[in-house]
């Protein structure tokens, strides 16, 4: 699927947004009524796909096996994802394709004119990652967006001089 070496670094900047958001997404299957899913199995999934040792958060544009990687943990999710998000992984996970297929193209747009055309699209699935997200932190008790705060360092009088 990806191969091109030619991405250019407003891509990087483009897809890593989407990939962030697209941490724990993938396609539907063709009935979701009729598949029995277990949302425990959905949560252990996520929490692999999106976790810190998974291809996607090692995710280099530039290397085709790490896109390949990427994409395949994502619609790993498929199988396994509850009816009552299964919509939202099907619009991540389409719209990341349609991108990165976008950007690989051999043409003269840059980067920014790619994403600017997929801007409706974008937004779509910018709305379904907000719903991942969502369930993910009522349903699995994950967090996919976590803020890492700094480690306050104590303040000693030691280092200060008198006034």
């Amino acid at each position: 699927m990806v191969g091109s070496t030619t991405l250019r670094s407003g891509t990087i900047a483009a897809c890593g947004f989407l990939v962030v958001l697209a941490s724990c997404s993938s396609s539907t299957p063709e009935s979701v009524e009729e598949v029995v899913v277990d949302p425990a199995a959905f949560c252990q999934n996520l929490n692999f796909v999106a976790g810190p040792g998974a291809p996607l958060a090692r995710l280099d544009l530039t290397d085709p096996a790490s896109v390949d990687a990427s994409m395949n943990d994502l619609r790993s999710l498929e199988a396994t994802a509850p009816p009552a998000i299964a919509a939202d992984v099907v619009v991540v996970i389409a719209a990341l394709d349609d991108l990165l297929t976008a950007l690989e193209l051999p043409d003269n747009r840059t980067a920014a004119e790619v994403v600017l055309e997929q801007t409706e699209t974008l937004t779509a699935a910018g709305l379904s990652a907000q719903a991942l997200e969502d369930f993910a932190a009522q349903t699995c008790l994950l967090d996919l967006d976590p803020v890492v705060r700094p480690t306050p360092t104590p303040v000693t009088t030691d280092d200060v001089a008198p006034a």
